[in-house]
Parts: structure tokens; C-alpha cells; sequence
């Protein structure tokens, strides 16, 4: 071989080095002057839900805006019911299991009574010595069996009533408002899932557009307290515990510093390759009273030593 080969493989064993050692010491946690420690963190809503859109229909208006504080069940838009989501809700309303069922049970009930009569006549002519003992037998097993599928029936009939009223309570919660066979509203409210802040809407959520059932529309996130998260190496993480004080300074409000507490801490590296270095994701607390951070702002944690 060439001594040219020699040096070019020489040159990108170098290079491979120092790429390598590069890519080690990136979000490698800094350590300050008093021994503070600092990492990388980003903002989060400690909770977080989607609108979606339960049944396919045409926007009327739009109140949702991001910022917008809400409650559960507030009107975040009204839109009008497609004709054949209508037809399927008034299906779902009807319940014809439960129909069905009642009617078996009913039907099942009178022939429990009839069979019933029949053997108290029959005992009297037994009694009397005018008829066999054997078809009160028979008479008697007909009794059990009738009983038998009258309870099964009721057990059947009382599971489909829960079922469509827990279907009933889901649909008005989804419209906003009462509903019957009889009672499907045209137009109804997209409402918010929980209490929080609208922290986003879609471009699609406007007057005039027509979405398809289960387009998510909007987000609702809790954002007092926030979430804070950061990867910290493992020559720091194993120093943290619950409960550890922090500060967390913006890079867009530089000014400006924030108090935090650690939550919680994983016990499993974010990324588990044999060849990459272990970070563990460390998640805090992160008041925000007057709403001035918000989801995605990125920034410094400085681990204040000793506390």
C-alpha cells in the first residue's frame, strides 16, 4: 500500500475523532462559578388536550382564539350538522337493542305467568289423583327454563339501557346540549374538553369550511403551572432529587428568571445505545402566574448548589 493511503486514512481516523467528540459534549451540562450547574430546558402545558371535531359538519362561527381562557364545556364554535351525521346520531339516540330487549322480556314475563297458572291447575288435578305426577314434572321444567332466559334477557336488557345512557350523556357532552329521538339540534358548539387556555388553532377552523369528523381543530393546555424539561448527563443527574430548587431563565426574556422545582426524574436514559452517552430527562415545575411563558419558549436551568 501507499504511503498516500496511509495518510488519508490517518486524516479521517482525525476527523471521525473529532466529530465524535463533538457530538459527546453537546447539552453536556455546564458548571459555574459557585459549582451551579446548567442545562438546557424547554417549556411545555403541564396539561394538554386536542379539540377534535365529533361530528362532520360546516363551521358557522369561531370564538377560539390562541390565548383564549376557558372552562370545560365553554363554546369554542358553532357549526351546523351534516344531514347524514344527523341520521346516524338519531340512530344512535333510538337504541333499538333496548326496544327489542323489552319486548322479549315483556313476551318472556307473560308466558312465566300463563305457565305458572297452568301448574297451580295441574297440581290441583295431581292432587286430586286425575292427572300424572310426571306432567307436573314437566310442567315445573318449563317454569325453570322460562325464568332462567327471563333473567338472562333482564341481565342483557339492563347492560344495553346503561350502555345507551352512557352513549346519551357522551353525545349531549359532545353537542353541548340535551338530545332525543325526536330533539337533534342542526347547529351545535364545539366545546372545550377541559378548563385551560386555547394554545392553538388550526387554519382550517373558520366560517364556511366544512370538516370530517375527528379533525383536530384546536389545543387546550393547562398553563399555570407549566412543565419544564431538560436531558441532563449522568455525572449531574445522579447529584439531583425531587424537590430540587432551580432557575430558569428564558433566552427570549434574558432578563428575567423563573423559580422552579424537579418533579420528577427518569431512571432511564433517553437514548440507551451502548455508543452514545446517557442523558436522563429531568422535569420540573414552573409556575407561571401572569401566563408570560408559553409552550416551546427554550432556555437556561441553573441548579443552584446546595439547595
Amino acid at each position: 500500500m501507499s504511503k498516500e493511503f496511509f495518510v488519508r486514512c490517518a486524516l479521517s481516523l482525525v476527523v471521525f475523532a473529532v466529530i465524535t467528540g463533538s457530538a459527546l459534549t453537546v447539552g453536556a451540562a455546564e458548571n459555574g462559578k459557585n459549582g451551579d450547574v446548567f442545562v438546557t430546558g424547554k417549556v411545555f402545558c403541564s396539561l394538554k388536550l386536542p379539540v377534535l371535531i365529533p361530528f362532520t359538519g360546516q363551521i358557522v362561527s369561531v370564538r377560539a382564539y390562541s390565548g383564549l381562557s376557558v372552562k370545560e364545556g365553554d363554546s369554542l364554535a358553532r357549526y351546523t350538522l351534516d344531514p347524514q351525521a344527523a341520521m346516524v346520531l338519531r340512530r344512535s339516540v333510538q337504541a333499538p337493542q333496548v326496544g327489542r330487549l323489552e319486548a322479549k322480556v315483556a313476551r318472556l314475563a307473560q308466558q312465566i305467568r300463563q305457565a305458572e297458572s297452568k301448574r297451580r291447575d295441574l297440581k290441583k288435578m295431581v292432587d286430586e289423583k286425575l292427572a300424572a305426577n310426571a306432567s307436573l314434572q314437566d310442567i315445573q321444567a318449563e317454569l325453570n327454563a322460562l325464568h332462567k332466559e327471563y333473567e338472562t334477557s333482564m341481565a342483557e336488557l339492563n347492560a344495553e339501557r346503561k350502555l345507551a345512557q352512557d352513549n346519551l350523556k357522551i353525545l349531549e357532552k359532545d353537542l353541548g346540549q340535551p338530545v332525543s329521538f325526536n330533539n337533534i339540534p342542526e347547529e351545535v358548539d364545539l366545546i372545550a374538553p377541559m378548563g385551560g387556555h386555547v394554545v392553538w388553532v388550526s387554519e382550517s377552523l373558520r366560517p364556511g369550511a366544512k370538516l370530517n369528523r375527528g379533525t383536530t381543530v384546536a389545543s387546550v393546555g393547562v398553563m399555570n403551572p407549566m412543565i419544564l424539561l431538560a436531558q441532563v448527563h449522568e455525572m449531574e443527574a445522579l447529584k439531583l432529587k425531587i424537590g430540587d430548587r432551580a432557575e430558569f431563565t428564558p433566552e427570549s426574556i434574558p432578563d428575567r428568571s423563573f423559580a422552579c422545582r424537579i418533579t420528577r426524574i427518569s431512571w432511564a436514559p433517553v437514548d440507551a445505545r451502548i455508543d452514545q452517552p446517557s442523558y436522563y430527562q429531568v422535569e420540573f415545575d414552573l409556575p407561571n402566574p401572569d401566563m408570560v411563558l408559553k409552550e416551546g419558549q427554550k432556555g437556561n436551568i441553573r441548579f443552584i448548589a446546595g439547595q
